[in-house]
């Protein structure tokens, strides 16, 4: 079967033009988390998850899109002591989600199955 290609004027090509419409903020490893990027209308943070989303007021965000580890030790940032060490951070990271999501918002997360 061909593969239809699309046309060119499809795509929205500001979005990935570089330089970027932003700037890229000097790291602060001091702090649990920081900023790393900013633009006029979004910044971009990095850092314990679960501590940022501590500090958001309760029912203040439209969406939420979160890529957590699996637990599959594949990645330094990717192992827990323990199966119920694991459980318990995806708990609360996901209950700080849920708190400070609107009544009508989303929440969107990437998961993985292992075969």
């Amino acid at each position: 079967m061909p593969v239809k290609k699309l046309k060119p004027e499809i795509f929205e090509p500001r979005l990935f033009e570089l330089p970027m419409n932003g700037e890229r903020l000097p790291i602060q490893d001091t702090t649990p988390f920081y900023p790393v990027y900013k633009n006029r209308e979004n910044v971009l943070f990095e850092g314990d998850s679960i501590e940022w989303l501590k500090s958001l007021s309760t029912e203040t965000v439209d969406l939420i899109f979160a890529d957590p580890p699996y637990n599959i030790k594949k990645a330094d940032w990717d192992k827990f002591e323990s199966q119920e060490k694991y459980i318990d951070w995806s708990m609360r990271w996901i209950s700080e989600s849920s708190r400070v999501l609107k009544k009508l918002a989303h929440s969107i997360s990437v998961v993985s199955q292992r075969f």
